[in-house]
């Protein structure tokens, strides 16, 4: 197999040398494939040969340099040429934005702008915010940082992971969902939960323990904003279909979340660190069986994961200081529930995790950096994407 997708890449790019190819070269080939595949039943619109392009683009890149033709990017001026890692990769990677200052960098908008030029320019396909009213620490609206991004964002989608349709209000949302996709070309991706802090139903005025009663009837109510001849952005903007916004539902992994998720999603939106990889595999299927039971197509829904806490470190004590004394007592969890779930860790630890996700049905992880967002998306994309599924 890996023999055709050879002579592939040769009669693409005959005369160019491996370092010369760039992130885009390589994403209008992968296009390319997908439009181009000879049609059979199976091929899912040529997806199915993308998804086997990728890992033997990708495996050629690492014997380059493995075998000393390509010189791998340490320094940052060579940082470009190690970009095009990360669109090898077997799983999309998206980012959250800085919107909750942990290790005192600060909130800014500059930051915000500083960590979505990073992520664009290392191969990252979406950013998103989540959704608070109160926390912990200095925390900076969502909705208002993916408006602020959406104008520099480019391609990357804009996701709300998650968003808060009980305590927003479905129709406030939609509206603000709706504006921010039609400043970004339609590149939203509406992520939403039912929250887990009594402290954000307090401050709303709300019952915590009525929350689970009153989702499922506000989610429809956003989606029928979102969604359909009678969304606000054909209604108010003049948009056509193609202006509607998927909705992805969050789930801890419970039985009657991934029935919802089945019911009112159009992904799943697992959460890092209250899961893992075979939770999610067994989640997945869960879905599938609900959605067939209910006479819904497709059957299969995509699965992201967010708040997926990450320091890529090779030192253990730096790894296992970040887990207990700041991401532990931050999420409410002991250390050892969260240890092994995050991408906390030596480079291959962390690809390692990735990796069995991948193999779970996951099509992408939503990372957040601690801090030093940066140099620790560099280190993601230079060190960590590249060895997934590999």
């Amino acid at each position: 197999m890996h023999g055709s997708y050879w002579n592939r890449i040769l009669q693409r790019w005959p005369d160019r040398r491996l370092d010369e190819v760039t992130p885009t070269d390589i994403k209008q080939f992968v296009e390319h494939t997908k439009t181009h595949v000879v049609a059979r039943r199976n091929n899912r619109g040529g997806r199915s040969a993308a998804e086997h392009l990728i890992p033997v683009v990708r495996c050629l890149y690492r014997h380059a340099e493995d075998d000393g033709y390509l010189t791998p990017p340490t320094t940052p001026h060579a940082r470009s040429r190690g970009m095009w890692m990360t669109y090898c990769a077997a799983m999309e990677a998206g980012v959250h934005l800085p919107q909750v200052d942990i290790l005192g960098e600060g909130l800014s908008s500059d930051r915000l702008l500083r960590v979505v030029a990073r992520a664009r320019g290392a191969g990252f396909v979406a950013v998103s915010a989540n959704d608070h009213f109160r926390f912990a620490r200095p925390w900076l609206d969502g909705l208002v940082a993916l408006s602020l991004v959406a104008p520099h964002a480019g391609t990357l989608d804009l996701v709300t992971s998650v968003a808060l349709p009980l305590l927003r209000g479905p129709l406030p949302l939609a509206s603000s969902l709706v504006a921010v996709n039609h400043v970004a070309a339609g590149r939203v991706v509406a992520g939403v939960g039912v929250g887990s802090s009594q402290a954000d139903y307090h401050l709303a005025g709300l019952r915590f323990e009525d929350r689970w009663g009153r989702f499922d009837a506000a989610t429809r109510e956003l989606k029928g904003f979102l969604q359909g001849e009678s969304s606000l952005s054909r209604t108010e903007l003049g948009g056509g279909p193609d202006s509607d916004i998927p909705v992805w539902v969050a789930s801890w992994g419970s039985v009657a979340g991934l029935r919802r998720v089945a019911r009112l999603g159009d992904g799943w939106m697992a959460s890092a660190y209250n899961t893992d990889p075979a939770r999610l595999s067994a989640g997945l299927r869960a879905i599938a069986e609900e959605r067939a039971r209910l006479g819904l197509v497709p059957v299969p829904v995509p699965a992201t994961l967010v708040t997926m806490w990450t320091w890529v470190t090779e030192s253990a004590a730096e790894a296992d200081r970040v887990l207990s004394q700041i991401i532990a007592p931050m999420v409410g969890r002991s250390p050892e529930q969260l240890r092994g779930r995050l991408c906390v860790g030596p480079a291959q630890q962390c690809a390692d995790l990735l990796s069995q996700y991948h193999e779970a049905g996951c099509g992408r992880v939503h990372f957040w950096p601690l801090g030093e967002e940066q140099r620790q998306l560099d280190l993601l994309a230079q060190k960590v994407l590249p060895q997934v599924g590999c």
